[in-house]
């Protein structure tokens, strides 16, 4: 991804390479013609994961605390440019901000 500038500190959304990242839940544009969204959107910010199989939301390894997710990122559906994470997986990674620790996984 690439930094696209800066918004306002109030918009809903933040912009990298062009494509808006928006919080889980945000309602995206439907194409006039067949209903359809104006965009793939392959995973979310925030929010609660959709886990393939059984929830692994990890601990913090200072703290112990349940880590807070930051992104849920799909593979994509062109095989020669998407990301693989094992064959239609998904990859999640959490933080703990107060100790600045972080956690990358993916199932598949």
């Amino acid at each position: 991804m690439t930094y696209a500038g800066t918004t306002e500190p109030d918009a809903p959304t933040t912009r990298t390479g062009g494509v808006p990242l928006a919080p889980a839940g945000t309602t995206w544009p439907q194409c006039a013609t067949c209903d359809g969204p104006m965009g793939d959107v392959l995973g979310q910010l925030g929010g609660q994961p959709a886990w393939l199989q059984n929830d692994e939301t990890p601990a913090c390894p200072t703290c112990a605390r349940q880590m807070r997710l930051v992104v849920q990122l799909e593979e994509g559906r062109d095989h020669a440019t998407a990301m693989n994470f094992g064959g239609r997986g998904e990859a999640y990674a959490f933080a703990c901000e107060p100790c600045a620790q972080a956690v990358f996984l993916w199932q598949c």
